[in-house]
């Protein structure tokens, strides 16, 4: 008894060990100062690192990253926000080739870069994407706000669509829908415009 108690406390040791190291996504948010007015740098750390979502890309899902990107202007009552811009980037493992592909919009035609080892897509999923702040904004105090959510794209979803498929409902009750997570909303620190 006393052998399953130690063999118990040993475990559960572990476990609590290891959790902190396990990384989690999380969304980077920075200003590029050395342009007047400073641009916003963004991407997801630890993405890939990340347990769920590694796992959700070895089991064939695709993960839809979604980005939502707005500028607000400070105001003394109420602060004004700029349009959004959103974007949805792609990232999947082809499973018979071993090979990763990274797809963002790129105006009318998507763009889709493929990587050889899941090492090369982590490199640059980790690099930064710059937008470019309007610089015809009003003189005054701005500030970014970004949030990221997380999802996943069953296999095949599309398709469930097609005449003699399963509908997307069924299929996603077979295949399971997959995590999704949203980011903690990140905001920049205030610059101004004179």
């Amino acid at each position: 008894m006393r052998r399953a108690l130690y063999l118990l406390a040993a475990v559960v040791v572990g476990a609590v060990a290891t959790a902190p190291a396990q990384a989690r996504a999380r969304v980077a948010v920075r200003l590029d100062t050395r342009t007047s007015p400073p641009n916003l740098l963004v991407h997801v750390s630890d993405l890939l690192d990340d347990p769920v979502w590694l796992d959700a890309l070895h089991s064939a899902y695709r993960i839809r990253v979604h980005w939502r990107v707005q500028l607000w202007r400070s105001r003394a009552i109420l602060d004004s926000p700029q349009p959004p811009i959103e974007w949805d980037d792609i990232i999947s493992q082809v499973p018979v080739l071993d090979v990763y592909t990274y797809t963002e919009p790129g105006g009318s035609t998507p763009m889709t870069t493929r990587f050889d080892t899941l090492d090369l897509l982590k490199a640059w999923v980790q690099q930064d994407v710059q937008l470019n702040t309007p610089t015809d904004l009003a003189p005054g105090t701005w500030y970014y706000i970004v949030d990221v959510s997380l999802s996943t794209v069953a296999p095949d979803q599309r398709s469930g669509s097609a005449g003699g498929g399963l509908s997307e409902a069924l299929q996603r009750f077979i295949l399971g829908g997959g995590p999704k997570q949203d980011l903690s909303r990140a905001r920049t620190v205030d610059f101004t415009i004179r």
